[in-house]
């Protein structure tokens, strides 16, 4: 039903889709969709969430065997685009469709957004010099990534989301070793790649 629900609403977007239309692909009953949800936002946020929850391991386990901090940032964001063109659905439906939710959307995009910060939290070991403010520089990243990341979705599709994760590396990077050293990094890490 979590597959259903991010698919319907994914092509239809949140305000047209219906837990009718949901439920006929199904080929279930309108009833048996409220024994598990008790509102289509339910089933969103819940999509959502379960969606989350797997991109995020896959992340962490990327960020863990990376050898530096830059080259975990480039991990995430790697998996992240890899898992958001693999289930494009999920990833219209957290990046673009989620925002029709609600307040409650609005609140677990909040937790993304911090669960995400703490692949920040070496930069501001390695870098301590600069005095950058954790909470307030992690919301402004993630804002610019979500802000991004929605953007390219709305535009082109979930499908070509690998193509920006030089992009997103880049944005995650900047504050902490500057532009031109983020820019060097990057570009180093695509030649390799095309090699």
């Amino acid at each position: 039903m979590l597959a259903a629900t991010a698919q319907v609403v994914a092509e239809e977007g949140y305000e047209q889709a219906g837990v009718e239309s949901i439920c006929a692909p199904l080929g279930i009953s309108t009833e048996l969709f409220q024994e598990h949800f008790t509102s289509k936002q339910k089933a969103v946020l819940d999509a959502v969430d379960e969606f989350s929850d797997r991109v995020i391991r896959d992340c962490k386990v990327a960020f863990e065997q990376a050898e530096s901090w830059p080259m975990g940032i480039w991990a995430v964001s790697t998996v992240f685009t890899d898992w958001g063109a693999c289930e494009p659905h999920f990833a219209r439906l957290a990046l673009v469709e989620m925002g029709g939710a609600g307040e409650p959307a609005q609140e677990l995009l909040g937790e993304l957004l911090h669960t995400f910060a703490m692949f920040l939290d070496p930069g501001y070991e390695q870098f301590a010099e600069k005095g950058l403010t954790k909470g307030s520089l992690d919301e402004e990243i993630g804002n610019r990534l979500n802000a991004f990341l929605s953007e390219h979705v709305q535009r082109h599709s979930a499908e070509t989301l690998p193509r920006i994760a030089p992009d997103l590396t880049r944005m995650a990077l900047e504050p902490f070793i500057g532009s031109e050293a983020a820019e060097r990094f990057v570009a180093e890490k695509v030649a390799a790649e095309r090699r």
